[in-house]
C-alpha cells in the first residue's frame, strides 16, 4: 500500500503545474508490479496531461493479489478508479454478464478503431458482438527449444503430431528428456490440456467446456487425454515435474538435459544471456488438419466500470492507451506483442515468431485459469497435474466432471 501512495505522491509532485489548471481528475487502476511498465504509464500520462491541461490522470499501481482484491471491491461497492486494467476470458465475460463493465462499441465506432487491432484481440475483447475493452498487451505460448540440441540430432521443428512424437522419441533415445515442465503450483500443465483440446476440438468447444456446458466424460475430452497419454506412456515428460516451479525446471534446457518446453513467452526474459541466441520457437503441432488454428495468448486490457460514464474525457484517455505511441512503447519495454497492428515491427526473434503465430490464428484462448471460474481452475489444475504422474484417464475425467458439477453448474 505504501508503494501505491509513494507513486501517487511522486506523480502528483512532478505534474503539479499541470494539475493546478485541471478541472477533472481521472483515476486509473493498473495491475502491475514491474517498474518498467510503471515508467511507461507515467511517461505517457504526463505527456497526455501536458496536451490536455483540463484533465489530471492519477495512476494507482498495485501488484497482482492486492489489485484483484481491490478490483472486486470497487465493482461491488460501485466506487473506485474510472478506468481499470483487467484480463480477457471468463474473467471479463463474467463481469459483462453482471452488467459491471461498460459497452465501448460506440467509442470504437466514433474513433474508427476496429481496424487498428488484430481480429483475435478484438474477439477476446468482445461479448455478443459488442466491444467492452481496449486490448493493451498479449503474449504467445508454444515450444521453446535449443537449436544446437536439435541440429546435433538432425531434428527439425515439428509441424504435425507424428513429427512431434518422432522428435520426442529421438531425444529420449539419445539420453535427453524430451519435455521439461515445472508444475509445483500445477498451472503450467494446464497448457497441455488447452492446446490438445484446441487442436482436436476447436475453440468453441474448448471455451464451452471450460464454461461448464459439456461433461468432461464427453468422448471428445477423452480423446484429448488419449493423445496426452501417448506421450506420458513413453516417458517423454520430466519425471520430477511436480518438485519444481516452471522456472526451476528450465535448467534442464540450459544444461542440455531436456529438449524443449511448452511455456509462454515470459520465459524469454528469464533465459541466460549467453544462451538466448540458441533458443528457438515453434507453435504447438497440428493434430487434425480439419481443425482451424487456434492459439493460447493471454490478453491484458483496459475496461471502464459501470459506475463511470464514458464521456469525452474518458474517451480521450482510452484513445491514448489504444494508440500506436503508447502500445509500441509499452509492449517493446515489456517484451510483449501489441494488439494494435499499426505499431512498428519489433525485431526481437521471439516477438516476431509470436506475431507470426498469432496472425495466423482464427481465435485465441486466454489460458485455462482465465477461461473458467477460479474455483474450478484451482481444483482442475491439480487434477491435470496428477494426470501427468499416473496417466489414468478414467480417474482424471471423473475427478474433472465432479469438479465441474460442483463449481460450474
Amino acid at each position: 500500500m505504501n508503494q501505491v501512495f509513494t507513486f501517487a505522491f511522486i506523480f502528483i509532485f512532478l505534474t503539479s503545474s499541470v494539475q493546478s489548471r485541471a478541472t477533472e481528475t481521472i483515476e486509473i487502476g493498473i495491475l502491475t508490479s514491474a517498474s518498467i511498465q510503471k515508467q511507461i504509464y507515467l511517461k505517457h500520462a504526463q505527456r497526455f496531461m501536458a496536451q490536455n491541461p483540463e484533465i489530471t490522470l492519477e495512476l494507482i499501481f498495485k501488484p497482482d493479489a492486492e489489485y484483484k482484491e481491490d478490483f472486486s471491491k470497487w465493482l461491488n461497492q460501485g466506487k473506485g478508479p474510472d478506468i481499470l486494467s483487467w484480463q480477457a476470458g471468463t474473467r471479463l465475460t463474467s463481469l459483462i454478464e453482471k452488467g459491471q463493465i461498460s459497452d465501448l462499441s460506440e467509442f470504437y465506432q466514433s474513433h474508427s478503431l476496429r481496424s487498428d487491432f488484430s481480429e483475435s484481440a478484438l474477439g477476446a475483447s468482445s461479448y455478443n458482438s459488442k466491444l467492452y475493452a481496449i486490448p493493451i498487451s498479449y503474449y504467445h505460448w508454444g515450444f521453446f527449444y535449443r537449436e544446437s540440441v536439435f541440429e546435433a540430432l538432425s531434428l527439425s521443428p515439428p509441424s504435425s503430431w507424428e513429427e512431434f512424437k518422432h522428435v520426442c522419441k529421438t531425444l529420449k533415445e539419445n539420453g535427453i528428456i524430451p519435455i521439461t515442465v515445472g508444475a509445483k503450483y500445477h498451472w503450467p500443465v494446464a497448457a497441455w490440456f488447452d492446446y490438445l483440446n484446441l487442436r482436436l476440438n476447436g475453440f468453441e468447444f474448448h471455451i464451452a467446456l471450460l464454461d461448464g456446458q459439456y461433461s468432461f466424460r464427453d468422448p471428445r475430452v477423452i480423446e484429448v487425454f488419449k493423445k496426452w497419454k501417448e506421450l506420458l506412456d513413453e516417458g517423454y515428460f520430466l519425471e520430477q515435474y511436480d518438485l519444481w516451479t516452471w522456472l526451476e525446471a528450465m535448467p534442464y534446457l540450459y544444461h542440455r538435459k531436456a529438449g524443449m518446453t511448452l511455456i509462454g513467452n515470459f520465459f524469454a526474459g528469464s533465459m541466460p544471456p549467453a544462451l538466448i541466441d540458441d533458443f528457438k520457437f515453434f507453435r504447438f503441432p497440428i493434430i487434425d488438419k480439419r481443425v482451424e488454428l487456434y492459439e493460447e495468448a493471454p490478453l491484458d486490457l483496459l475496461v471502464v466500470p459501470y459506475y463511470t460514464k464514458v464521456d469525452k474525457n474518458i474517451e480521450k484517455v482510452l484513445k491514448m492507451f489504444a494508440g500506436v505511441e503508447f502500445q509500441q512503447a509499452f509492449n517493446k519495454a515489456s517484451a510483449m506483442i501489441s494488439p494494435n497492428i499499426k505499431t512498428a515491427d519489433n525485431p526481437d526473434y521471439f516477438i516476431t515468431k509470436g506475431q507470426e503465430t498469432l496472425s495466423e490464428a482464427k481465435a485465441v484462448s486466454q489460458f485455462f485459469d482465465r477461461d473458467t471460474k477460479d474455483e474450478f481452475a484451482a481444483s482442475a489444475t491439480q487434477i491435470l497435474s496428477d494426470f501427468v504422474k499416473d496417466a489414468n484417464i478414467d480417474n482424471t475425467i471423473n475427478a474433472l466432471e465432479n469438479a465441474r458439477v460442483k463449481h460450474l453448474k
